[in-house]
């Protein structure tokens, strides 16, 4: 810097270290100037210490960039609302609320106020993990402090109703945020619609897409998943296909929730060509089948009776390199046990044995049931030999239990 005629001090420091991570997207890059400064005996200021925090923060290393508040206070220096901000929101970020919860007590016992982004990054942790009764706490103790709740407080808390499926206090609140003069913003709209999806309210996702359109918000990637997946919960299938074209035509490129959505709402209908084609066209946005999507696939044709293309699904699986786990073996099992095939049945409930994948209880004992009644009609040496395996290698039997 010295040998350019630049300035030699902290508020070009923090200049240099912001421009590296906006730049190059490295906290290392950001590092190396602060030990600069320390080798030039430049004293930083907390300036400096927010913008690498920050750095660091964005790139995950949250327990790296805690140390270096804890260097901040060692130097003498007192750490502001910012860098409490930035600390919160990463630790919330990463659902680590019980870090994240003591870090705004922490402020809070040293006198630093909390900012609406200090609320708001605590109440979108909440959201995330559904607990609208520690959000709802959080916006009325923000309220009772003085600091005013913005469009991100409401949206995180309509968020946190939607994911326990509390459509009603989600609407509540959508409507007690307008009524407080705030505008409703595209974040504000999908966390409605994902709400309403999930509670099982489509018409009225339909009415709230439609009012968001209407008042020239963009709807982003998120919006239309939100009101697809109601449209799959719904079985609503040519609502979900005009909302797919309508998606499509607008050129919003959609996630990989987006592709597992579509894959099973069609699958589950026996729109098998349809979920093969949203296969092969989000391939070509990088989007290949997971270990989800196949399961899917599983499931949709057992339910659907084709049972005979499992096998094939589970080769294309294979060779994708996605191993079969319990949900996959419970549900080609449940599939061969509607119809009867007991011998395919038993193949691949040893095999699910042979590679370790313990199923859940629940679903263990269910299968024993349809067995015990096979039992009954005197097939005894199939249920022996499939529960005596099942037993050593699970032990999920309960105590005093035998197979007979």
């Amino acid at each position: 810097m010295a040998t350019r005629g630049v300035r030699q001090d902290s508020v070009t420091a923090s200049i240099l270290i912001t421009s590296a991570w906006k730049n190059n997207h490295n906290a290392t890059d950001a590092w190396r100037i602060f030990a600069l400064m320390d080798e030039k005996r430049i004293q930083p200021s907390i300036t400096v210490f927010g913008s690498l925090i920050k750095a660091f923060c964005e790139e995950g290393l949250r327990k790296e960039a805690l140390v270096i508040a804890r260097e901040a206070e060692r130097r003498g220096l007192t750490i502001n609302t910012v860098i409490y901000n930035t600390l919160i929101d990463a630790h919330g970020k990463e659902d680590l609320l019980e870090e994240a919860e003591g870090l705004f007590s922490e402020m809070q016992n040293r006198g630093v106020c909390p900012s609406v982004s200090t609320y708001n990054s605590l109440i979108s942790a909440y959201g995330r993990q559904g607990k609208w009764e520690s959000a709802e706490a959080l916006l009325a103790e923000m309220q009772a402090s003085g600091v005013i709740p913005d469009v991100v407080s409401y949206s995180a808390l309509i968020s946190a109703y939607g994911k326990q499926k509390l459509s009603e206090k989600a609407a509540n609140a959508f409507l007690r945020m307008k009524k407080n003069g705030i505008c409703p913003n595209a974040y504000s709209y999908t966390a409605l619609i994902h709400a309403y999806s999930e509670g099982g309210w489509h018409e009225k996702a339909t009415i709230s897409f439609e009012n968001m359109v209407r008042e020239g918000l963009l709807p982003t990637t998120e919006t239309y998943t939100a009101l697809l997946d109601g449209y799959r919960q719904a079985g609503e299938l040519e609502k979900l296909k005009h909302v797919w074209k309508m998606m499509r035509k607008e050129k919003c490129v959609g996630s990989r929730i987006t592709f597992n959505v579509l894959v099973d709402a069609f699958a589950k209908q026996g729109c098998y060509k349809d979920a093969r084609d949203v296969i092969f066209e989000f391939a070509k946005l990088g989007y290949k089948p997971d270990r989800l999507t196949y399961n899917m696939l599983i499931n949709a044709y057992a339910r659907g009776g084709r049972h005979v293309k499992i096998p094939e699904i589970l080769k294309e699986m294979s060779a994708a390199g996605f191993e079969p786990d319990p949900f996959t073996y419970t549900t080609i099992i449940y599939a061969f046990l509607r119809v009867r095939d007991f011998k395919k049945a038993f193949l691949f409930h040893n095999r699910m044995c042979k590679y370790n994948q313990q199923p859940d209880k629940e679903t263990y004992m269910k299968l024993k049931t349809i067995l015990d009644t096979k039992y009954a009609m005197k097939v005894e040496r199939d249920q022996k030999s499939v529960f005596g395996q099942a037993q050593k290698q699970n032990g999920i039997l309960k105590e005093g239990e035998r197979v007979k």
